[in-house]
């Protein structure tokens, strides 16, 4: 074979190879455009309603007097993935800001706790009037599964993690008596305008839980 045969039938190959390559990228790209255009993208701004409780509600709490939300502003965003052609199931993932904060006013009895009486910490069982307000700012991420009901209407439902940048979670007592150490332990009274302060913020922790 002639030595210009060669040299023609090696550009040949190189043509053809460089041609395949083209094509795979292309088909490639075309494939990574096609993934997120088959996304969607929202924004969202919202309320909350709702509050903070431990669960079970201890028997030690005998009635809830009032209970008081704040105005619980949430922002974020949200994509979705479809996962068949009718797009009638997807997955979903956010992040979003959101404040949760509340009022209330129960009435406990024997409700292990401390409280702060000018300046001295006092342990023991409270029973009598509890006034509480609770505020959190949290970063929030949900992951769910979609399910769309129409154009309209789409149920979302999955766990979620969340990060607390504030947790106040404090109060005071008042109309009532303290117990120190339990239930038969020395009796700290508080009656009319005396009132004693406590503060749970320490013992809120970040969180994770459901998103529906």
């Amino acid at each position: 074979m002639k030595l210009k045969s060669i040299k023609r039938l090696l550009l040949l190959q190189v043509f053809l190879f460089a041609m395949s390559l083209e094509s795979y990228a292309g088909d490639n790209v075309s494939g990574f455009v096609q993934f997120f255009r088959d996304m969607e993208y929202e924004v969202n701004a919202g309320t909350n309603i709702g509050g903070a409780s431990p669960l079970p509600l201890p028997a030690e709490i005998r009635k809830i007097d009032s209970y008081n939300p704040d105005l619980n502003l949430q922002i974020g965003a949200t994509v979705r993935r479809w996962l068949d052609a009718d797009r009638r199931w997807g997955v979903g993932l956010g992040l979003r800001f959101e404040t949760k904060g509340m009022r209330t006013k129960a009435t406990v009895k024997n409700y292990g706790m401390e409280i702060i009486d000018n300046g001295k910490t006092l342990k023991g069982r409270w029973t009598g009037r509890v006034q509480t307000k609770y505020h959190s700012q949290q970063l929030v991420i949900p992951i769910t599964a979609l399910y769309r009901l129409n154009r309209r209407v789409v149920f979302n439902a999955g766990p979620y993690l969340s990060y607390a940048f504030t947790n106040d979670f404090d109060g005071f007592v008042s109309d009532g008596y303290l117990r120190e150490g339990d239930p038969t332990g020395e009796k700290i009274s508080f009656a009319g305008d005396s009132k004693a302060s406590y503060d749970f913020g320490g013992t809120c922790v970040n969180s994770s839980g459901a998103d529906r």
